[in-house]
């Protein structure tokens, strides 16, 4: 992810925090970030457990190395996501969970949420994600032109 180059008027101790983490996984990332911005505190506690679940399994799913395993040694993760989605329990690899419409259905509820909650925290008078699909004009001169 690149961050903004320095500008006038804007505070570079932000800035550098911000390149130092640079390097860092997201989850890594996460409460630095909301912290530096100040959302911190004001986030909900619900959508960053949802971000935390969705970024284990994302990480998990990426260095998967496949070999059947039974269920009830899948990682906790993939367990609280067939528990939460209440998905029939397979009797194949954890991975294969993860080409379920549901579970694709849920990880874009957990991106759309995210992005509502900084939105919130941020004060913007529109949604991200209408603004994305083409339904809101950008009233935020910090959000791109195109």
């Amino acid at each position: 992810m690149a961050f903004p180059m320095m500008r006038p008027g804007v505070d570079h101790s932000i800035n550098q925090q911000l390149l130092d983490l640079q390097g860092a996984t997201f989850g890594a990332k996460l409460e630095p970030v909301l912290r530096l911005f100040g959302f911190y505190d004001a986030f909900s506690v619900e959508v960053l457990d949802e971000v935390r679940l969705f970024t284990n399994i994302r990480n998990r799913t990426y260095h998967y190395q496949p070999e059947p395993v039974e269920t009830n040694l899948y990682p906790v993760e993939v367990i609280a996501l067939i528990d939460r989605l209440n998905l029939p329990k397979l009797n194949a690899s954890w991975v294969s969970y993860m080409g379920d419409l549901r579970v694709l259905d849920w990880a874009r509820g957990v991106v759309q949420r995210f992005v509502s909650e900084f939105d919130r925290c941020a004060g913007r008078p529109f949604s991200t994600i209408d603004w994305w699909e083409g339904r809101l004009p950008p009233s935020d001169p910090a959000m791109p032109d195109s």
